[in-house]
């Protein structure tokens, strides 16, 4: 079993990725190629399937992985869907997924296609150090924009205010220091973590009471890329929060834009934009409008119904590797942590 015969017609997922009325189609294949992997790989972690005599079979099908991954994430930029796609292209290599510099530097060709590229004005580093988010539970970002594009840093001795371009930084008076925990509006249910249970399923999502030692589950419509599981509770799964509202838990987790329905008691693939209340520390702006998400390719901002992949020289090759990211009103600024320190960059915006 190996990459010419596995999965089949890997070659007609390309071709459909790249036309705009079959698009639509490619990443239900793409998912069900990589449950198949799953299923029968001894590299998916947990396969189901064994050979007669000989255990767990080895496909080595790391190219299949990668044109799967590249399939998909064409297939939302041919529909036009840029935070979907390059979301995709980051997925393309996780796993055992083979990685191409070549079909990398082919499929960011698509993503600009979508999300035209768009250089820094000015990067500066910013003095006040962020409070380091430590433990297992999920939390907000140490970093917010207000509505005025002032940026504050949450530090051990309270919030700072800087001036992204003038780069003053002074004590916030008056600013209260937001609570980093992931909660309910009512405050009476915290976000633990979203993780790969191991039973080669679905991730899921783990949350408690705020008061009580309990854990309560939820099964997210999200696929395992078959990493193999480590520890009693598995591998902790790539989470973005953005939002906690009446409508519902807002994330992406590994990738995937995913709706928890108010109850708690389902989770769903976020169709359309995130539209809950914005939270201090969270991925997007005051206003609601923009959103910045740290991939492989650039910082994707995304704004109404434009985006771009915002970049600057200062950054490359540490795109993937930045953390707690925010975006100012408009776009016009963006401020992540890299390596317990953060900065901030102007942007012409949209």
């Amino acid at each position: 079993m190996g990459d010419a015969k596995w999965p089949p017609r890997i070659e007609s997922a390309a071709a459909k990725a790249a036309r705009r009325k079959e698009a639509p189609q490619v990443p239900a294949y793409v998912a069900q190629g990589r449950a198949l992997w799953r299923a029968a790989c001894a590299e998916g972690g947990g396969p189901r399937v064994t050979g007669i005599g000989t255990g767990p079979i080895v496909c080595g099908a790391g190219r299949a992985l990668e044109s799967l991954g590249l399939a998909e994430s064409r297939a939302y930029a041919t529909a036009g869907d840029p935070l979907r796609a390059v979301l995709a292209l980051d997925r393309a290599w996780r796993g055992s997924a083979s990685r191409s510099a070549a079909r990398f530097a082919e499929a960011e060709k698509w993503i600009v296609h979508v999300a035209p590229l768009s250089a820094a004005l000015a990067v500066r580093a910013v003095s006040a150090v962020p409070i380091a988010n430590g433990g297992r539970d999920l939390t907000w970002g140490s970093l917010a924009f207000e509505p005025s594009g002032k940026l504050l840093v949450r530090t051990r001795a309270g919030v700072v205010r800087v001036d992204p371009d003038a780069g003053d930084e002074a004590a916030a008076e008056g600013v209260a220091d937001w609570k980093s925990g992931v909660t309910s509006p009512d405050g009476a249910m915290r976000w633990i973590e979203a993780y790969d249970p191991c039973d080669g399923l679905s991730l899921r999502a783990a949350l408690a009471p705020t008061n009580v030692d309990e854990l309560h589950e939820v099964a997210l419509p999200v696929a395992p890329l078959g990493e193999r599981c480590v520890g009693p509770r598995g591998v902790r799964a790539s989470t973005l929060p953005i939002a906690w509202g009446a409508g519902g838990i807002e994330a992406i987790v590994e990738g995937e834009p995913i709706l928890i329905s108010p109850d708690l008691g389902h989770a769903y693939l976020q169709g359309g934009p995130f539209v809950g209340p914005v939270a201090p520390g969270g991925p997007r702006s005051p206003d609601g409008n923009a959103l910045v998400a740290a991939t492989m390719a650039g910082l994707l901002v995304r704004s109404g119904v434009y985006a771009r992949l915002f970049r600057a020289s200062e950054l490359d090759g540490s795109y993937a590797d930045q953390r707690e990211c925010a975006v100012s009103n408009g776009a016009t600024h963006v401020a992540c942590v890299h390596a317990g320190r953060a900065w901030v960059g102007s942007w012409e915006g949209f």
